[in-house]
């Protein structure tokens, strides 16, 4: 529903992002190619980003009070049983694919990683050259 309203709906001026735990499976393979879609026909530059962080640290900020109110996964269990029996983080194979590796920085400075690479990519998307770097599939 939230995808038809923002491919369908939402003023074409519009940014969104999605924030989602998604896993090299079947499902989440199929929400990260929704995605891609969205941004195809909203005619949108598609920039996934991926999130790392040492296992011990996640585990120390998962249980973190914020995370209850943002309705964030808070189980400590669920990840170690994900980390240890499910399947791997999700691979983005894209051009304007970023990886963040978060361990040791603070929320602001991988905002800013992130925000730095949107302007990057959106500017690259806009060089004739690059257009290689366009959103999409």
């Amino acid at each position: 529903m939230v995808y038809r309203y923002v491919a369908d709906e939402a003023d074409s001026h519009l940014n969104f992002i999605f924030t989602n735990f998604l896993l090299h499976q079947e499902r989440d393979i199929r929400v990260y190619r929704k995605v891609m879609e969205v941004a195809k026909k909203r005619n949108a530059t598609f920039i996934p980003v991926k999130l790392t962080c040492d296992v011990e640290v996640i585990k120390e900020r998962i249980a973190s009070e914020d995370r209850v109110l943002n309705l964030k996964m808070t189980d400590v269990k669920l990840l170690d049983n994900l980390i240890k029996n499910g399947p791997p983080l999700i691979n983005l194979e894209h051009p304007n694919a970023l990886t963040v590796d978060v361990t040791y920085l603070s929320p602001r400075a991988a905002k800013e990683r992130v925000v730095e690479w949107v302007r990057t990519v959106l500017i690259n998307a806009r060089t004739p050259h690059l257009e290689g770097c366009r959103g999409g599939v």
